[in-house]
């Protein structure tokens, strides 16, 4: 099954020569603090796109997250940034949403945590998170390799700690994110474009990414190794969807409360064999497994982190003609395979 693909060019300047190929046009508008939100000249561009046949793709620029001129807490700057969203929505997007994908409020590096400025009540914040995913601190000393008597002795700066540091910047983007989306219609779609270039770790790249984390944003990604995003970024075009043709297998990600890194390394396992062959594949996660599983045939699943609500959606993934490949103990879903039998079948 083919869907109707949109080329987009990403260019950030007015009135740019748009070259042929391309079916829509991002459009970048200053929302930063000191921004003052006249976007006049943006909007006649937008016009004139429109009048071409284009579509427009728009980008805020609010300088998330390491340009921003206050700590990420400061409610002030905080507010600013609503303000600006809530003068595109009654302004760009009330004036051209007919003719409009979509609004991308974040450009950046997957790994928040590269620039990330380390304030005290961050790396507070930072240890009580340690605190409440670990339990533990012997817990954390086995994961982390770190000697350490109390989760006040961590500083996020030790090398060891980069993945933890990584998924605790996310955590943190993603709720300052949704608050954001507070402020925007719910009709109105939502982006983030990751460049996940620099993250050659498939494990780490599934769990910044994850889905359940952005709930109200599709996501374009650049260097994907975990399958197809929703929308492709690549150097000079963003493809939405992300292909043409529609995967026939995928991932199911557990739920954020089963969340651990240890499950995820299992998940780079089959990620290097679909990789390797050139299988086409995206990531599911659990939670929306229902709405997730259209035109797919084969469901790779971790009994270990899978709940008995999951389970009961498997079953009917199998009753509407669906195959379950375990990575782990025998489920006892109809036509299951074992990881090694699903290898043994496709090489």
């Amino acid at each position: 099954m083919e869907n109707r693909q949109i080329k987009i060019y990403p260019s950030a300047t007015p009135f740019s020569e748009i070259p042929s190929g391309y079916q829509a046009v991002l459009i970048s508008l200053d929302g930063t603090v000191k921004g003052n939100l006249d976007w006049k000249k943006e909007k006649e561009w937008a016009s004139q796109c429109i009048e071409e046949g284009l579509t427009i793709f728009w980008e805020m620029r609010l300088g998330l997250f390491s340009a921003l001129l206050k700590p990420i807490s400061h409610r002030t700057q905080f507010l600013s940034l609503g303000l600006s969203l809530e003068h595109f929505l009654q302004g760009p997007w009330l004036e051209f949403h007919e003719h409009s994908l979509g609004l991308c409020i974040y450009k950046g590096n997957a790994d928040l945590s590269e620039n990330f400025s380390w304030e005290p009540e961050h790396v507070a914040h930072f240890q009580n998170w340690l605190q409440d995913l670990f339990g533990e601190v012997e817990k954390f000393q086995q994961e982390s390799g770190l000697s350490v008597e109390s989760f006040k002795e961590v500083n996020p700066s030790q090398a060891a700690l980069k993945s933890l540091g990584a998924l605790f910047c996310r955590d943190l983007a993603a709720d300052y994110v949704d608050l954001l989306a507070g402020h925007m219609s719910q009709v109105l779609p939502l982006f983030l474009l990751m460049d996940a270039t620099s993250i050659q770790d498939p494990a780490l790249q599934m769990q910044l990414l994850l889905k359940e984390r952005f709930p109200r944003f599709e996501m374009g990604v650049k260097g994907s190794l975990i399958g197809n995003p929703a929308m492709r970024w690549e150097n000079n075009a963003l493809y939405y969807p992300a292909t043409q043709n529609q995967e026939k297998m995928a991932i199911c990600l557990p739920s954020l409360k089963r969340e651990q890194s240890v499950h995820f390394r299992y998940f780079s396992k089959v990620i290097e064999v679909l990789n390797i062959q050139a299988i086409p594949f995206r990531v599911i996660s659990e939670q929306n497994m229902t709405h997730e599983w259209d035109e797919l045939d084969t469901l790779f699943v971790l009994p270990d982190c899978l709940s008995s609500e999951g389970k009961r959606k498997l079953m009917g993934f199998c009753a509407a003609g669906g195959q379950v490949v375990s990575l782990g103990y025998p489920l006892g879903v109809p036509e299951e395979l074992s990881f090694k039998e699903w290898q043994e079948k496709i090489l």
